[in-house]
C-alpha cells in the first residue's frame, strides 16, 4: 500500500483484498486492520491524475469505506455476518460436489500449507506452499 504515482493499481487491488478479509476472514485481520487504521486514512488524500484523468478516485473512496467500515462495528459485524452467510453456503456445496468420489483428502500428491507471519514492523505476510 506504499506505492505512489503510476502503481496506483497496486494500492487499490490491496484495499480490495483487504476489504474482502476484512469481511469474510479472520476476525484478526480486521482487529489488525484497526490498529493500524491510520495508514489506512492516509489514503483518503491519494492523488494520482494521468492525462488529465484522477486516477485516484477509486482509492480515496474505497479507503473512506473501509474507514468507516472499521470505525462502526455493529456494520462490520453485519458484514462479518453476511461474509460467513456465504462461505458456510459454499462450504455446504463443496461436500456435495466431491461427495461421489472415493478419494481421500490426502491422496491428492499435493499438500498446501499455509504460513502467517509478522516481521518487526508488525505487518503481517501470508504465504502458501504447494
Amino acid at each position: 500500500m506504499n506505492d505512489k504515482g503510476k502503481n496506483w493499481r497496486h494500492v487499490y487491488k490491496s484495499l480490495v483484498l483487504l476489504e474482502y478479509l476484512v469481511k469474510c476472514g479472520d476476525e484478526r485481520v480486521a482487529e489488525e486492520c484497526a490498529v493500524n487504521l491510520h495508514t489506512i486514512e492516509t489514503l483518503k488524500d491519494f492523488q494520482y491524475f494521468e492525462d488529465h484523468k484522477d486516477l485516484g478516485i477509486g482509492i480515496r473512496e474505497k479507503s473512506k469505506a473501509l474507514v468507516v467500515l472499521l470505525k462502526d462495528h455493529e456494520t462490520l459485524n453485519i458484514e462479518r455476518n453476511k461474509g460467513l452467510k456465504v462461505r458456510q453456503k459454499f462450504q455446504g456445496n463443496k461436500a456435495s460436489i466431491g461427495s461421489h468420489q472415493t478419494r481421500k483428502p490426502g491422496e491428492l500428491g499435493r499438500e498446501i500449507k499455509k504460513q502467517f507471519s509478522r516481521d518487526s514492523a508488525g505487518i503481517i505476510s501470508f504465504r502458501l506452499f504447494v
